[in-house]
């Protein structure tokens, strides 16, 4: 939180015009509070020093998604949220923003009431990502596909124990090939439901260290074979 229980936030995005017009389109709603902004990558990783835990970080996908801030964020800050941005939210940006571990993904040109209520979504423990990912299916599978390629990596089956029953239950069938809708009858669970405990458990993995070292070395691979 913010002084005065208002929601902090700091900005991180290249595109100076865009970081300081939604900056000053946001500090006028009184329940947001701005901490600052950063235009690179190391900026906004050297604020986090300096950052209290609740700050959500609203990051531009351009940041280096796979490698850069935002899982560095969720591993340094893991009290704290990503709300992505992208040009446009097209399926690649979605697959992009759900993969890197953010909790929300806007475009540049939504209005300033959308950001703020979706700021103060996410704060509030949403992710309204899985809602996303639940209305673009080929999205989802693509990122049901990567999670299968992380779990098989070594190293990972022994951080299982910090997961929940039902995330434990959702990965051994994912780990069998059942398909999310194979799951949820499964499960008698719905697929947004779904989707949101895969979040949940890339999450709790990325903010240990063993985890985020074996995920960041899977999106290495994939960059270098681009």
């Amino acid at each position: 939180m913010g002084q005065n229980g208002r929601v902090a936030l700091f900005l991180a995005d290249e595109q100076a015009l865009f970081r300081q017009g939604l900056a000053r389109q946001l500090s006028l709603y009184p329940d947001l509070d701005i901490l600052g902004e950063a235009a690179s990558d190391e900026e906004a990783l050297a604020a986090l020093q300096r950052l209290p835990p609740c700050v959500m970080i609203v990051c531009s996908l351009s940041l280096n998604p796979y490698q850069g801030v935002v899982r560095k964020v969720h591993h340094h800050l893991p009290a704290g949220s990503i709300l992505a941005v992208a040009d446009v939210k097209d399926p690649e940006a979605i697959f992009q923003a759900a993969s890197s571990g953010a909790e929300a993904l806007l475009p540049r040109g939504t209005g300033a009431e959308s950001w703020a209520q979706t700021v103060r979504d996410v704060h509030g423990g949403g992710h309204p990502i899985d809602q996303d990912l639940a209305e673009n299916p080929e999205v989802a599978r693509r990122f049901l596909d990567e999670f299968k390629e992380l779990f098989s990596r070594p190293g990972l089956t022994s951080l299982l124990i910090e997961l929940s029953p039902l995330e434990r239950e959702v990965l051994r069938r994912l780990a069998g090939w059942m398909s999310l809708e194979e799951i949820g009858l499964s499960l008698q669970t719905t697929p947004r439901d779904l989707l949101r405990h895969l979040t949940s458990i890339r999450r709790k993995l990325e903010a240990n260290t063993g985890a985020q070292e074996t995920v960041l070395a899977l999106w290495g691979d994939k960059e270098e074979r681009k």
